[in-house]
This record gives structure tokens, C-alpha cells and sequence, in this order.
């Protein structure tokens, strides 16, 4: 066999328990995105998968139909359930659950029964589903997925193994970060940043890919806020820069991060002009540098604005009155 849990990175005492026979039901403890729902997915495609046999395929294959179905969460026999309001899961959804738990599989010999944020289960709900739990049928398996397992009940906890998901070393946060291109692209223009996104994730790849993503939404804000500010002192009416600087973002930060993106845009198209071989800060990948008409004098003289804007950002000048200044100016 060349691998077990090929998608789950770290976690060794999870793969080897979650690769043997399994119990009836487990409750599986970690933080968002530590690897709970890879682990329940993998155990139930190592059970599921039609190359489970073969010693040239890792455990799950993650090649066949199966697989594919359950790590895209659409297969019959592997039922996943969650809190859509992120706030509680209610009896409803435990009833739905214990409804189907006697049923038999629809392609398999076993069925699955995956809940995630069940610690968000009500007592209510967790009641109702005792029983279920307590005497499941031989086809049926539970995987309660938690980030704190003191929130479900002592008659729950009791009739489960309970699992707990490792801390990954940031090396391993970093090498399943290696695909994205938010990450490769951070890592290059702002490496202190990526370092910082790293140390807050605390071990879970779930987080830095939120963290991540959360700051890739900014830093897109951030670009595209700074091209339309030199797209309009460049080439907007008087009326559009009237309502375009009333619009403006009003906070200090805002503004000294689109005034930096601003200047590196102009210094881009500065160094074009100039016929450097000076690696764009800006303007990357296929999109091209605009503005190589505009005089070098009146680019300079831009450049120097967003400075001045920035430094005066930092004293008690009005951030308001700044970025009217920057954007009304006459060149």
C-alpha cells in the first residue's frame, strides 16, 4: 500500500485507528479546519473505495467514482449534516438523521452518518439521537465532529471513541499552502505578512486558508481601489472626482494602504516609461501597465502627491481633507 489518508497531513494516531476495523461511532475533536472532516472522509473511502484491495493504490485510492463522490460530499451512503445557521443544530435535524439510520445503504454494506459542528447540537437533539447512537444497526457508523467535546452530553460522549486532531508544525501548514496562488503570491510580495498568517493559524491549514483568503479579499480591495484612484486624477470629469473623493475610504489605514498600492501602480508605469528592466510591484502576470502616454513630469508629480498624502496620514491633518487634496489636485 503506498499511502493511507493520502489527504490528511500529520495526525498518524488518527490514520492508524480510522484505518482499522471502526467502532460504531467517534467524535472527532479539533480545531476549524485542523483535519476533522478529512479524517471521517477518508475512513469512509478506505471502508467504500472499489481499489481498497490493491496494493498499487494508496487507502482510499482517491481515483475511483467512490472516492470522488465522497470528498465531494454527494454520496448516498455517506450522509453529512450541519448547522446551516452556524448557531445550534435542532431536533429536526436528529430526527432526520435517526429516520435514516435503520435504512440500508443504497450502493454499499455500510452507511455513514457525519455531523459536523455536532458540539452545536442541542440538548434536545442529542437526546433524540442517543438511541441512535446507543444501538445502531452493524451498517451504520457516526463520526461527531467537534471543536469542544465537553458541549455534548455524557450519555453521548460515553457510547463514542473520542479522537482528537494534532497541531500540524507550520513547515506542514506551509507545504499544503503550496498550490494556492493567494499563498504564492503573498509569499512574494509581502513574505513578513505570510509568516504572521502562519503563526495565527496555530497548527490548523483550515485557518490559514481562511486567514489567507481573507487577506487576498483585502489586498484585491486594496488594488483595485488604487488603480481607479490613478484612473481618475488622470482622466475623470471634475464631477466624478467630487464624488469619487467623497467616496473615498475615511480611515487613515485605508487610506495609507491604497496610497502605497497607488504609488507602486505609478512607479510601475514610471520605470516602463523609462524603459527599465525593473520588475513590476503592481501590475503582474498578463495584465498590462497603462498610462505610458501620460507626460513622465505629470506621473512624478502624482507620485510625489501620494507621499506627501501618506506622510501627512501619520500628524493630525484631516484624512478626509488628504485624500481631496490627492484626488482634486490640478496637474
Amino acid at each position: 500500500m503506498k499511502d493511507i489518508f493520502p489527504t490528511l497531513l500529520g495526525n498518524d494516531r488518527l490514520r492508524r485507528v480510522l484505518s482499522g476495523n471502526l467502532s460504531h461511532a467517534y467524535i472527532i475533536e479539533g480545531a476549524y479546519g485542523s483535519g476533522r472532516l478529512t479524517a471521517a472522509r477518508n475512513a469512509a473511502a478506505a471502508v467504500l473505495c472499489e481499489n481498497k484491495g490493491s496494493k498499487q493504490h494508496s487507502l482510499p485510492c482517491m481515483e475511483c467514482s467512490v472516492c470522488s463522490r465522497i470528498f465531494r460530499g454527494i454520496h448516498p451512503d455517506v450522509m453529512e449534516f450541519s448547522s446551516e445557521s452556524k448557531k445550534s443544530i435542532g431536533v429536526d435535524t436528529a430526527r432526520t438523521i435517526r429516520s435514516q439510520v435503520f435504512i440500508s445503504p443504497v450502493e454499499s454494506d455500510f452507511k455513514f452518518f457525519v455531523i459536523r459542528d455536532a458540539d452545536l447540537m442541542t440538548p434536545e437533539a442529542q437526546n433524540a439521537l442517543l438511541i441512535s447512537i446507543e444501538e445502531p444497526p452493524e451498517f451504520s457508523i457516526f463520526f461527531l465532529l467537534v471543536t469542544d467535546r465537553t458541549l455534548l452530553l455524557e450519555t453521548i460522549r460515553s457510547r463514542c471513541v473520542t479522537l482528537t486532531t494534532e497541531k500540524l508544525s507550520d513547515e506542514t501548514v506551509v507545504s499544503a499552502l503550496k498550490n494556492l496562488p493567494e499563498a504564492a503570491r503573498m509569499q512574494s510580495t509581502d513574505p513578513d505578512g505570510f509568516k504572521s498568517i502562519i503563526r495565527s493559524a496555530d497548527g490548523s491549514i483550515g485557518e490559514a486558508m481562511k486567514l489567507l483568503l481573507d487577506k487576498s479579499d483585502e489586498v484585491s480591495d486594496v488594488h483595485s481601489s488604487a488603480a481607479e484612484l490613478i484612473r481618475v486624477i488622470l482622466t475623470g470629469e471634475p464631477s466624478e472626482k467630487v464624488s469619487f473623493a467623497s467616496d473615498f475610504p475615511k480611515t487613515r489605514d485605508a487610506q495609507d494602504k491604497i496610497f502605497t498600492a497607488a504609488e507602486y501602480a505609478l512607479r510601475d508605469i514610471i520605470a516602463k516609461k523609462m524603459r527599465t528592466d525593473a520588475d513590476p510591484l503592481f501590475y503582474k502576470g498578463s495584465e498590462e501597465i497603462p498610462y505610458l502616454s501620460v507626460p513622465l513630469s505629470r506621473l512624478i508629480s502624482i507620485h510625489t502627491s501620494l507621499e506627501d498624502g501618506r506622510a501627512a496620514l501619520s500628524g493630525n491633518v484631516s484624512s478626509a481633507l488628504t485624500a481631496e487634496h490627492i484626488i482634486m489636485q490640478k496637474l
